[in-house]
């Protein structure tokens, strides 16, 4: 999304997309 890749990794979609 709009975090890194390695954000999205380390916490899981929902939290990302927030």
């Amino acid at each position: 999304m709009r975090f890194s890749s390695g954000r999205k990794m380390l916490f899981p979609l929902p939290v990302t997309k927030v």
